[in-house]
């Protein structure tokens, strides 16, 4: 999804592998030069969705 909305941009996921109070967190930037910040969810494609959505927000501003 984030790479069809921003073609010209990145992405990175991390995940919490058995680390207890540690959730997955995303990145997304609408472009190379961009400098997102983390967004965290329950689930890694939660944390993927509102990255994406944060980073649409960020840039409709």
């Amino acid at each position: 999804m984030a790479e069809r909305i921003f073609p010209e941009g990145w992405w990175a996921l991390s995940g919490s592998a058995g680390l207890e109070g540690h959730k997955p967190a995303a990145l997304v930037a609408s472009d190379a030069d961009n400098e997102p910040k983390p967004e965290a969810a329950e689930t890694p494609a939660l944390a993927l969705v509102a990255a994406t959505l944060a980073t649409l927000y960020r840039r409709s501003k």
